[in-house]
């Protein structure tokens, strides 16, 4: 384990390379705007945090780390990642909010073991075609972007689904058994699916306009 957290760091010397044994690196809070191309000789890595830097763009090279297990980029300046991220097969959380995202490479439906998906805070529109193939899912945040469309296969495998009013139509919706969880919410919501078992509202949230499918039932957090 490297821990390099809260620092004042620009770059990374060539020679953090060589530490090919090497698990986990943190680098929080640092002021980093891009990483070695030799990165991939960290071939150990499970854990990779980077996040709150000032990283523009990924190297291609660090989708050879296929032993990374988690990578946090959250709060940096990423406009798009490496089109291989798919390689990175065995990622379980991968957080990207809080960046400059447009769009997500196809091959991120490769991540089959990904179980949690921070999205949030972006500028994407569109999610992948195949997104439904990331079976193993249990939340995906999609909270302010710009999003107009969403696949309903991936409503159908996801636990939670994180979305804002703001960023998606939501009367639109068509999935089987989901939960919805809603930080604001500035419209009414008369037509939405009939699977829909449970809502839930930011406290924050005060006399809701939704007409709920039987058997559905609004909880606060």
């Amino acid at each position: 384990m490297l821990l390099l957290n809260n620092n004042k760091l620009n770059y990374l010397p060539n020679n953090i390379n060589n530490l090919i044994f090497l698990e986990e690196l943190t680098l929080h809070n640092n002021n980093l705007t891009e990483l070695p191309e030799k990165v991939d000789n960290l071939i150990n890595l499970t854990i990779l945090d980077l996040k709150f830097n000032k990283l523009i763009k990924l190297p291609d090279t660090i989708c050879n780390l296929i032993n990374l297990e988690k990578i946090d980029l959250n709060n940096n300046n990423l406009i798009k990642l490496p089109e291989n991220i798919g390689n990175l097969i065995l990622i379980q959380k991968l957080f990207l909010n809080q960046n400059q995202l447009l769009t997500l490479p196809t091959s991120i439906t490769k991540l089959i073991k990904l179980r949690n998906l921070n999205l949030s805070s972006n500028k994407i529109i569109n999610l992948p075609n195949g997104i439904e193939k990331l079976t193993n899912l249990q939340s995906i945040n999609l909270e302010n972007n710009l999003i107009t469309f969403i696949q309903p296969e991936l409503l159908n495998i996801i636990n939670k689904l994180y979305i804002t009013q703001t960023s998606y139509q939501i009367n639109n919706l068509d999935n089987n058994n989901t939960v919805l969880i809603f930080k604001d919410l500035y419209y009414p919501l008369l037509n939405l699916p009939f699977n829909i078992e449970e809502i839930w509202l930011s406290k924050n949230i005060t006399n809701p306009k939704i007409k709920l499918p039987f058997g559905c039932v609004i909880k606060y957090f």
